[in-house]
């Protein structure tokens, strides 16, 4: 049987490890880290973490075209875009590395 909390923490923590490396640009690891909060809610809650910088910066960049669908789209779109979507990401980024870094270190320490 999967145990879903391990998986859980391994996934979060992959994923905030990609986001402090720079391994995944800002707004993936904002949409990814949404999904693993969507996916894994019960989990996170029962671990009591907190991911709260993640669900505001989410609320604030879905509507932006990002990842893959950016190719479909027009080059003076996404001039225009991306100056917002850096606004927007800028207001977040400090507070998202520090949730990162909080993760990494809660969940590394569950692990000894």
């Amino acid at each position: 049987m999967i145990d879903t909390e391990e998986t859980a923490k391994k996934k979060l923590l992959s994923t905030s490890r990609a986001i402090i490396a720079n391994q995944v640009a800002l707004p993936v690891g904002i949409l990814s880290m949404n999904k693993l909060m969507s996916i894994f809610s019960n989990e996170i809650q029962e671990l009591g973490l907190s991911l709260s910088t993640f669900k505001t910066a989410y609320n604030e960049i879905y509507e932006f075209a990002l990842g893959s669908e950016r190719i479909n789209c027009n080059v003076h779109f996404l001039i225009k875009q991306d100056k917002e979507l850096n606004a927007t990401l800028d207001s977040y980024r400090d507070s998202i590395l520090i949730e990162c870094f909080d993760l990494v270190r809660i969940l590394s320490s569950e692990d000894k």
